[in-house]
Order: C-alpha cells, then sequence, then structure tokens
C-alpha cells in the first residue's frame, strides 16, 4: 500500500523538475499586458523609439552640444546700430603704423598662443601678480584709457587684479578689424599716452609691448581670425 501511494508522487515530481521554465521576456509581456488598461503604460508601449534611424534627428535634442565658436559678448554692452560700421570708424582716425617688427621671431607670441589661461597668458608680465587673478568679463570694462577696448571688441574671456601691489588686467576678444589695422590703433592710443612701444612677429602673429615712463606696462597679441578679422590678446598691469 505505502508502495503504491509513492510511485505517483514520485512521477509528479519528476514532471515538475523536468518542466521548462517561462521565458523572462514573454513573463514580462505577460505583466505589461496586465497594465494595458493604465494610459501610461499604453503611451510608453506605442511610442516610437530613438534607435529607429527614422528618429536619429530627434534624438537628444536638449543635450549640451560643443559650441560652434566661443561664446562671446560685447563689452560693455551697448546698441550695435548705434555703433555704426566699426570699419568706417577706424577709418575716420588719424592712425600712426605701428613699427616694423623688430628681432628674429616671436617667442612671446607662440606662449600666448598656447597658454591655457590667461594667469599663463599674463605671466611675462604679472609676475606674481597673476596668482591673485580673480575671472570675470567686468575686467574689461575696467581698461585704462590709455590702453582700452576696441570699440568693437567682443570679449571671450577676462580676468583682474586690484590691490595695493597688483592691478592688473587680462582680456581675450576677438575683432573684425585685420591684425595691421587693430595693431595700429593700439600703437596710435599708447603713444599718445607716452608708452615706448616695439613690435615684435612670428610666421602666423604679432606682439606690440610698452612701457610707460611711470612703469606701467602692456603687451598686445594678435592673430589673424579664420574668416577674417583677428584674435587678440590684451594685458595691462598698472603696477
Amino acid at each position: 500500500m505505502r508502495a503504491t501511494l509513492t510511485l505517483p508522487i514520485l512521477i509528479a515530481l519528476a514532471a515538475c523538475g523536468d518542466a521548462p521554465s517561462e521565458d523572462p521576456l514573454a513573463a514580462l509581456e505577460r505583466e505589461l499586458a496586465a497594465d494595458a488598461g493604465d494610459p501610461a503604460v499604453v503611451v510608453a508601449l506605442a511610442d516610437p523609439i530613438t534607435t529607429d534611424p527614422m528618429l536619429s534627428a530627434r534624438a537628444n535634442t536638449n543635450s549640451v552640444r560643443p559650441p560652434s565658436g566661443p561664446f562671446t559678448a560685447p563689452i560693455p554692452a551697448s546698441d550695435v546700430a548705434a555703433r555704426g560700421n566699426t570699419a568706417d570708424l577706424i577709418a575716420r582716425e588719424k592712425l600712426e603704423a605701428a613699427p616694423a617688427a623688430t628681432g628674429e621671431g616671436c617667442s612671446d607670441c607662440a606662449n600666448a598662443r598656447e597658454a591655457l589661461t590667461l594667469a599663463t597668458l599674463a605671466a611675462p608680465i604679472a609676475g606674481q601678480c597673476g596668482a591673485q587673478l580673480g575671472y570675470s568679463n567686468g575686467w574689461a570694462t575696467r581698461l585704462s584709457d590709455a590702453v582700452p577696448l576696441i570699440p568693437n571688441a567682443r570679449v571671450i574671456e577676462a580676468a583682474g587684479a586690484s590691490s595695493q601691489r597688483c592691478d592688473l588686467r587680462v582680456v581675450r576678444f576677438w575683432s573684425d578689424l585685420p591684425p595691421d589695422t587693430l595693431t595700429d590703433w593700439y600703437f596710435t592710443r599708447a603713444k599718445a599716452a607716452r608708452y615706448a612701444s616695439d613690435r615684435q612677429a612670428d610666421t602666423v602673429g604679432q606682439r606690440l609691448a610698452g612701457r610707460h615712463p611711470d612703469g606701467q606696462r602692456y603687451a598686445l597679441f594678435v592673430d589673424p581670425r579664420d574668416g577674417g578679422g583677428s584674435d587678440v590678446a590684451l594685458v595691462v598691469r598698472a603696477r
């Protein structure tokens, strides 16, 4: 009697062990089907997936992408229309030609071009003041009248320091003026303010640097910009 009862139980257990498990994907579909009445589930199931090649243009439409060029803003802010054409404005000024480049090449030009930070760019003039630099485009509005920001400048970045021992401004910007015109514009102003200036150049760009009798200094680095105009870096130290 005991043997008779045991045999069916063993057969049943063996049958359970041989039964295939349910496919996980099928189980997921079954669970989703059970929630088919939920509007959110219905929308999610019906919505096209972004891996569809036809929808690739819609993928990540709000993601952060690298800019096509540097973010810039005119400093100081003003009505661009009121400025008129800068080239015409400059043409009406009586500019003096900057002196011819002296020396062999321009090592400072290459160093300024490769500088990753404004502190590195300003190092030859800044000395220990470079450690005090604070970054803000507002510093571009606090240049001296002798070496100001050219009217059509589009500031990329600026930094400065103002203390008892350090009065320093560093600005990167671009202009639609060609390099030689821009250099002549700064030379004319610096000369009027009694700066003695010299010019150096390499195969890419040029540097105009000057010193005032009271010790103030400036350095202007100008490279031609792709598509026209100039990329400019300006360092001014009053003390």
